[in-house]
């Protein structure tokens, strides 16, 4: 039962089987049946078509993952001011991202970061993600909300 609460793909299918049957109006109930290694366990459990809205996602909005200690290569950081994006490498993945962290953004934008090919940051970062159509995990916007450390050169700086 716990793999079917923390995969989200079987949740979404679970949702879109109940909100697909909850429209044929010869069903009033079906009957589950849990099974371990092609074998029976425990009771069939009745589920009545009026509780099948207890299993359909109301948002396609999923949890958000919290990272500490994050590194991120920066691609492109935001030299001037507004509300741009910065972009990295995190995973062997390119990003992109929010930098909320206002007191390295003014480091930044000051010119007191000299940006190479070898310059990192090590951070707290949010990922909030949906599920599409398809039961995949999308990630719509990542925001980093602290830098810890960056790396020039092999040097590590630690902010405050």
């Amino acid at each position: 039962m716990e793999l079917i609460t923390k995969n989200y793909k079987i949740v979404w299918r679970k949702s879109n089987f109940y909100k697909r049957l909850k429209k044929y109006p010869k069903v009033d109930s079906i009957e589950l049946q849990r099974m371990k290694d092609k074998t029976l366990v425990g009771k069939p459990r009745k589920v009545l078509k009026n509780n099948f809205g207890n299993f359909v996602l109301r948002s396609d909005e999923i949890p958000n993952i919290d990272y500490t200690n994050a590194t991120i290569d920066v691609i492109s950081p935001a030299i001037k001011p507004g509300k741009f994006r910065w972009k990295g490498f995190y995973q062997q993945e390119i990003i992109t991202f929010e930098m909320k962290d206002s007191t390295f953004r003014d480091h930044v934008l000051k010119g007191d970061a000299n940006f190479s090919n070898r310059f990192s940051i090590e951070v707290e970062m949010t990922q909030k993600r949906k599920i599409d159509q398809d039961g995949s995990i999308k990630i719509t916007n990542t925001i980093v909300n602290k830098v810890i450390a960056k790396m020039e050169q092999g040097t590590r700086t630690i902010y405050d």
